[in-house]
């Protein structure tokens, strides 16, 4: 039974970062998204982004700067948008050999 299973801190970053990743990217492939959808994405994405950062790698963190980029270029916030692909683009500098694929 799922109730009597304990998880670590870091398990439960890990599972939350993964399902709302999911989530996040779910919506941005929705095409008749509303408002809601949309506030719920920006919502979506943050929250991955934060727990990809208690316990993700350096990798991990890039493609988190990257959903929120992304995310925001949809959503026609270019500020946003620009802050994160910069800051994404810094990581993948930085980090080149993580980033294979």
């Amino acid at each position: 039974m799922l109730d009597d299973k304990t998880f670590t801190l870091a398990e439960a970053h890990k599972h939350f970062a993964i399902k709302t990743n999911g989530e996040a990217w779910h919506l941005l492939e929705k095409p008749d998204r509303d408002s809601s959808d949309n506030e719920n994405l920006i919502h979506l994405a943050h929250t991955s982004y934060y727990h990809w950062l208690q316990v993700g790698t350096e990798l991990h963190h890039q493609r988190a700067e990257w959903l929120l980029s992304h995310m925001y270029a949809e959503l026609d916030m270019a500020e946003l948008a620009f802050k994160h692909a910069k800051r994404c683009q810094e990581l993948t500098e930085k980090f080149k050999e993580l980033m294979q694929d």
